[in-house]
């Protein structure tokens, strides 16, 4: 398939190079039947020297009286040599068919004595098209470029160097000043995060001394806690890139200072312990020993608060725990501090942490909100 292309291809340019030397064969025969039309010889140079290119340039001017067969010859010139050089591609690619470097010369049949003679008569020279083979040197042959026998002249100043193109310089940008640090105080210190209690709560909401509770059931107390951490940690000043890198190298102009903190070691503080230690408030004490014997024979405390509840032993970091079914037989509120302890690390000893709680219970004629 590709042989075919190839054939067929190779066959439009040899038809349309036939169809190019046609055209400049049928150019340069009406050129030279026009020439044998001029009655005038041109006459010879007042010095009687042989025309040469510097001495018949002034005489350029004189292809000027009939510029379609120089310029037919020049095109069809610029087509053949395209067609040679570049095949097909010279065709479909105008800015390839270009003949760059092709300079003006002029020829004729004979010189005589100084007079161009063409076709046995005295005549102006015909046009004809030579190339370019350095800067102010145009170089004319015979039978090249539609240039007969002899080549009257060749006009250099047709090849003039090509001024490249001048790069539009790019403008420096100006430096960016440096900016001045901010305060910041460098150095390791230790971050401790205790415990903490993250919830608890009483059920039933309105619970009554297990005298008067048809279930029996007292109160649970729930608790929720989790353990803590230390870190040794870094404060440095640092000159940081847009992408976090800190090698101003990196971004000459578009650093920044930043004061940064860096956690050096990291440690977890687990719980070992929860405890609940109890205790009737002193308004309960103080109504439970004054007005409540009052009402009620031989009414006195019977739990034995205060108390300590050890609700949890083990190590973890998440623990939720209580006291459950606790059948409190003094009306009252029931408080006291929830008690967290933790393991300890390598940075930091054991720490405790106290969270308030209370409970109130109640006598079913009684609201007890002392």
């Amino acid at each position: 398939m590709k042989k075919t292309e190839n054939r067929g291809q190779r066959s439009a340019i040899r038809r349309q190079l036939s169809a190019a030397k046609k055209r400049l064969t049928t150019i340069l025969f009406r050129r030279k039947a026009k020439a044998n039309e001029n009655p005038n010889p041109q006459p010879p140079n007042a010095n009687g020297q042989t025309l040469t290119p510097d001495s018949r340039r002034p005489k350029a001017p004189a292809l000027k009286s009939d510029r379609r067969p120089l310029t037919a010859i020049t095109g069809a010139a610029c087509l053949i040599v395209a067609l040679l050089l570049g095949g097909a591609a010279a065709l479909t690619d105008p800015s390839s068919a270009q003949c760059a470097g092709l300079c003006q010369g002029c020829y004729c049949d004979q010189i005589i004595n100084g007079t161009c003679i063409v076709n046995g008569r005295p005549s102006s020279c015909i046009g004809c098209v030579g190339s370019c083979i350095n800067p102010g040197e145009c170089q004319c042959r015979a039978g090249v470029g539609g240039c007969g026998a002899v080549v009257a002249w060749c006009r250099g100043s047709d090849c003039q160097p090509r001024e490249e193109p001048t790069a539009t310089p790019v403008p420096t940008p100006a430096p960016t000043p440096t900016p001045p640090p901010p305060l910041c105080q460098e150095g390791v210190y230790n971050f401790l995060q205790p415990p903490q209690v993250v919830d608890w709560y009483h059920r039933p909401d309105y619970p009554t001394v297990v005298g008067q509770d048809a279930t029996f059931r007292g109160f649970d107390l729930v608790v929720s806690a989790a353990g803590g951490f230390a870190e040794s940690r870094q404060v440095l000043l640092e000159q940081l890139c847009p992408d976090g890198s800190s090698d101003p190298a990196l971004c000459p102009a578009d650093w920044r200072w930043q004061c940064t903190e860096r956690v050096l070691a990291h440690y977890d503080d687990p719980i070992v312990a929860v405890d609940l230690p109890m205790r009737l408030a002193d308004s309960s004490m103080a109504w439970l020993g004054g007005e409540l014997p009052q009402r009620y024979y031989n009414a006195s405390p019977k739990e034995g608060l205060p108390k300590i509840f050890p609700l949890w032993r083990g190590e973890a970091m998440s623990v939720q725990t209580g006291l459950f079914d606790y059948k409190a037989q003094d009306p009252g509120v029931h408080g006291g501090q929830i008690l967290v302890t933790t393991k300890g690390t390598p940075l930091n000893p054991p720490q405790r942490i106290a969270q308030p709680y209370s409970v109130k219970v109640h006598l079913l004629d009684t609201t007890l909100d002392r």
